[in-house]
């Protein structure tokens, strides 16, 4: 989980459509004995629900008491569907609360949802919760429940979303999930569960879009391309072995395919042929391939590769070759990890090279003045340190520098002024010092910035800097006044 653009919780609440925490009212005077009875069932159900809490640290439940009808209670908001006031809607997410689910949530036969996130709840799940016909929701992620998942679930002939993420459920997944068609998200990762992913899933769920699994062993299913359709298929940090299947491809919705920290590949040719069918996957944003035994090298003919590739996660595997030109066609790729692998060959051919705005430190090797081919070049926003690469004058092709907002010292490299073909420079917020270069590009003010580099003088009337000889003595002053302090 923890190489995902997004948490498990932003995902559900990001899916959730349903208004959550809502009990609904029944304002007319005449009610039937039946439904009063049905209230009375309800408001049982929550007040046992209040008994088996241990610690409310925010006191939610303090009103929650018979003297007053349950769509009174604290935080709820009673709303006219119809001519009923069951319980529908139940949220007790982020409170929390410690205790147990009580089994007598399962008398709230009109429940639809059940949201109890980010509480500190024990226990099992109840097995009797699986005779709520009408639950479409299910979540209680982020609790510390243990035991099995309840084999009951698979009788929630309604039920659209199953969240159970980072608990301390164990056993098998049940098999019964299989037969809940209407599913669409399901999510029981970061537990201590085991097995291996059952084909059955992804062949009697054809509604699944969200399948998020955790403490998985064996191979993934050739069958599992038939979930067409899938959006966000997550598979990190289990026990998985053997090949990717090739025909992923025909996930033509897919957005993130996890399955990062496996065992996946054999270090060997061919173990990345799968990459080949993600080309049909055009609405693919994330990718993390990190720490499998992927061996061979990246496939050449990806050209029609995701242009809406944000994150590409390559690292610690056994990725050999050159790095091919299809890298540079993601246009939209923001976090590309590559270290711990076996490339080789430092990217002659690459024209453009962006790693703008993010923490990247050191000094910028030497290694990329033998990359002639380079036109555009910007390393601005990060912390990068040291002089620079006095080779840069060899790439005569370059048109934009840009390496401002960096930890840059030293001087400017005397040959740089000579690249004839540059159409703006940008050096500003860095430590540079004088002197500065006075022809090529430097002679053009408009084609330079330099600001908030307070150590630099000379250079064109243009750029409008002091002369050297005062910048010198400015310089000498400030390093009196630090040695007195």
């Amino acid at each position: 989980m923890s190489g995902r653009n997004r948490s498990s919780t932003e995902m559900w609440s990001s899916r959730i459509s349903l208004v959550l925490l809502v009990l609904l009212s029944n304002k007319s005077r005449g009610t039937s004995a039946l439904r009063n009875l049905g209230n009375e069932t309800d408001l049982l159900a929550l007040l046992k629900f209040k008994d088996h809490i241990s610690h409310d640290p925010n006191g939610i439940l303090k009103s929650w008491n018979n003297s007053q009808h349950h769509c009174q209670f604290y935080g709820e908001i009673p709303r006219e569907v119809g001519h009923s006031s069951r319980l529908r809607y139940l949220n007790l997410t982020n409170n929390s609360f410690e205790g147990e689910i009580p089994v007598n949530l399962s008398n709230c036969i009109q429940l639809t949802i059940i949201d109890a996130l980010l509480n500190r709840l024990v226990g099992k799940i109840p097995y009797e919760l699986g005779s709520l016909k009408k639950l479409e929701g299910l979540a209680f992620g982020k609790n510390n429940l243990t035991g099995e998942i309840p084999r009951s679930i698979g009788n929630l002939a309604s039920i659209r979303q199953i969240y159970l993420a980072y608990n301390n459920l164990e056993g098998h997944i049940p098999e019964e999930l299989g037969k809940l068609i209407s599913l669409y998200l399901i999510a029981v990762d970061a537990n201590y569960l085991s097995g291996e992913p059952s084909c059955q899933y992804s062949l009697t769920l054809p509604n699944i879009q969200d399948f998020l699994i955790g403490d998985l062993e064996g191979t993934i299913p050739v069958s599992l391309a038939n979930a067409s359709l899938l959006e966000q298929l997550d598979f990190t940090v289990n026990g998985l072995i053997g090949q990717v299947p090739t025909n992923l491809g025909n996930l033509r919705n897919l957005q993130w395919l996890g399955i990062g920290g496996n065992f996946l590949g054999s270090k060997s040719p061919g173990d990345l042929d799968f990459i080949v069918s993600l080309t049909n996957c055009s609405n693919l944003q994330s990718l993390p391939l990190r720490r499998n035994n992927f061996g061979g090298k990246l496939p050449g003919l990806v050209g029609n590769f995701s242009i809406n590739l944000e994150q590409l996660d390559l690292r610690l595997n056994g990725i050999s070759g050159e790095i091919p030109a299809w890298l540079g066609n993601l246009k939209s790729l923001y976090y590309l990890a590559m270290d711990n692998n076996c490339f080789s060959g430092n990217l002659k051919n690459i024209k453009k090279f962006d790693i703008s705005n993010n923490n990247f430190s050191g000094e910028i090797p030497e290694a990329i003045g033998d990359c002639l081919a380079l036109e555009y070049i910007n390393v601005q926003g990060n912390s990068f340190k040291g002089t620079i690469p006095a080779n840069l004058a060899s790439l005569k092709g370059i048109r934009i520098l840009d390496i401002s907002r960096n930890n840059f010292t030293g001087q400017i490299p005397k040959d740089v002024e000579s690249l004839p073909f540059v159409q703006f420079v940008n050096l500003s917020y860095n430590n540079l010092v004088c002197p500065l270069p006075t022809s090529g590009f430097f002679a053009n003010a408009t084609l330079v910035s330099l600001i908030g580099n307070h150590r630099l003088c000379g250079g064109s009337l243009e750029l409008q800097l002091s002369l050297c000889s005062a910048a010198t003595k400015i310089e000498r002053k400030e390093k009196r006044k630090a040695l007195s302090l």
